[in-house]
């Protein structure tokens, strides 16, 4: 879903243990859903690399 640059989740936020959902944006970035913080591409897809998401 990250390489269709489709909206997925990817863990949780706690203590409230809400979901984490990434979500595309037309820049090219990400946000985090539902704290509303922006990430770039690049940033997220080391993220997964290296927690081996993908």
């Amino acid at each position: 879903m990250f390489e269709m640059r489709e909206a997925f989740q990817c863990g949780l936020l706690l203590p409230q243990r809400k979901p984490l959902v990434y979500v595309p944006l037309k820049d090219g970035n990400w946000m985090e859903n539902p704290s509303g913080r922006i990430i770039s591409h690049e940033r997220l897809q080391e993220y997964l690399r290296r927690y081996r998401f993908i």
